[in-house]
């Protein structure tokens, strides 16, 4: 069995979540090689004085044990062609990214699987910061860490990423791709879309007066349920068009939801307590007091 300072860690893409990642694990042992996108996270990144080797060239790579590519959605082609015209010892190549399916389908028409083995991830884990600054080794402390393999006959490589995750004190779930792309456009796509919507229904009122008050009377309840509003448009971006197809379902879903409520309000006082209290517990049995998910089954 390999030792840490064994296993060479490749990471892609320094921001929050490749520059906590890499944190966490140099932190942990493993030495950690990274490959910034700019000058200036190339620097940033240097000056953490936590990796082995910092470039701008994917070159650096070669040789890794296990590869994160933690960049935009809309990189991940490119950067596929590049490991796959690049590599040449066995290596895990895995991401990051909030949807699967469609990027197992692109690994497997991208990589030789004798040689790369792809292994589907998403940390469920962020903020709405961005960048090397924003990186902190705790991010994924008590986190779901969601990976989805496309061949369960890969037990070595899915044990060994299975570990480094759970070094950073995430917890590894395993998912089918699909089930993952529209459990996710339930759980983070489509209330990205009701954030932004609770900022929209404010911001689109003809009355000025109305709409200045409604705003600087925001309190706690607005602030926290339009926090992902403000995250990076482009990152939203990317997650709502690529997951579209899900996000249309899971608002379809919501709508049905948001009516039935709606029509709870004409029922009697019991009726309406009754639901607001299932929907309470529900709630209370999602989350620790530190906000880490401790869901255990609706029977649980």
């Amino acid at each position: 069995m390999l030792s840490k300072k064994e296993i060479k860690i490749g990471i892609i893409g320094l921001g929050l979540i490749g520059g906590s990642l890499a944190k966490v694990l140099a932190n942990s042992g493993y030495p950690v090689y990274g490959v910034a996108h700019s000058d200036n996270t190339l620097k940033k990144a240097t000056e953490l004085e936590i990796f082995h080797e910092v470039s701008q060239q994917i070159e650096i790579l070669e040789g890794c044990s296990v590869i994160f590519i933690a960049t935009p959605i809309n990189t991940i082609d490119l950067i596929f062609k590049k490991l796959a015209g690049t590599l040449k010892s066995p290596c895990i190549v895995t991401d990051v990214a909030s949807i699967k399916a469609e990027i197992v389908q692109l690994a497997e028409k991208t990589f030789d699987p004798d040689r790369i083995c792809f292994i589907a991830g998403h940390p469920m884990a962020g903020t709405e910061d961005k960048g090397t600054d924003a990186a902190f080794p705790d991010l994924f402390k008590g986190a779901r860490w969601v990976l989805c393999p496309a061949d369960n006959k890969r037990k070595a490589q899915i044990n060994l990423l299975s570990d480094i995750i759970s070094d950073t004190g995430a917890i590894v779930v395993y998912c089918n791709p699909q089930i993952h792309d529209l459990a996710v456009a339930l759980i983070s796509h489509m209330p990205l879309m009701v954030s932004m919507g609770l900022i929209e229904s404010v911001n689109s009122q003809e009355d000025f007066v109305l709409k200045e008050n409604a705003f600087y009377l925001a309190a706690s309840g607005y602030r926290d349920t339009t926090r992902i509003a403000g995250g990076n448009a482009r990152l939203t971006f990317d997650m709502l068009n690529y997951n579209k197809k899900n996000v249309l379902k899971a608002l379809d879903i919501f709508e049905k939801s948001l009516k039935n409520l709606r029509e709870t309000l004409d029922k009697p006082e019991e009726d309406q307590l009754e639901k607001y209290e299932e929907i309470s517990d529900i709630r209370k049995g999602l989350y620790s007091d530190s906000g880490n998910n401790i869901f255990r089954g609706l029977s649980g």
